[in-house]
């Protein structure tokens, strides 16, 4: 199994100490007070939270209504439009 990229320095191969950065960057950014810069990815509920709202906003890229994009997505209509104005304040920011 290979292991993904480093965030900081793209190394590949490299045993991971947290928040996506190899030993070395977590460590310097540590010191720095940078480590801010690479939040920790969301776990649990958040996770599958965020993947549902990265297919629903995949869909809506394709062309689909709220409604079809939200069922596909798994998430019931008012979901679909609660994703619908996330995205668009995302947009706008």
């Amino acid at each position: 199994m290979t292991r993904p990229p480093c965030r900081a320095c793209q190394r590949a191969g490299l045993t991971h100490r947290g928040r996506g950065l190899c030993h070395t960057c977590h460590r310097l950014h540590t010191a720095s007070g940078t480590l801010h810069w690479f939040p920790a990815p969301p776990r649990g509920r958040a996770a599958e939270a965020a993947e549902r709202l990265a297919d629903y906003a995949e869909l809506r890229s394709q062309g689909e209504q709220v409604p079809v994009a939200a069922a596909r997505a798994g998430v019931c209509e008012r979901t679909g439009w609660r994703y619908q104005a996330r995205l668009r304040q995302e947009a706008a920011a």
